[in-house]
């Protein structure tokens, strides 16, 4: 895992937030945001996002872990996302090998 904020691993995370999201003061990002094909990109890279977010239902997912969470409120919530999203991968591994021995 890298140590820089994930907004420096992907560029393209400032354009996913929400429009009344605060944006930075930076007079870089100011730069680079103010041409009109950098707006367009970043118009392609949110509805890139979205798409991939409504494909794998990313928003239900997180929404019912958090959920889970706060119903759990494990001493070490680290350690609980971490086992609930390991068995969100176990059922998800079963499925697509029940898929696979259908075909």
């Amino acid at each position: 895992w890298s140590t820089r904020p994930s907004s420096a691993r992907h560029p393209n995370v400032a354009a996913s937030l929400p429009r009344h999201a605060p944006r930075t003061a930076d007079p870089r990002y100011e730069m680079a945001t103010s041409s009109s094909s950098s707006t367009a990109e970043e118009d392609e890279s949110l509805k890139g996002c979205e798409i991939y977010v409504q494909k794998y239902s990313i928003q239900h997912i997180l929404k019912e872990c958090i959920v889970n969470l706060c119903i759990a409120k494990p001493e070490r919530p680290m350690k609980f996302l971490r086992e609930h999203f390991e068995k969100l991968e176990k059922e998800e591994c079963k499925q697509i090998l029940a898929r696979s021995e259908e075909h």
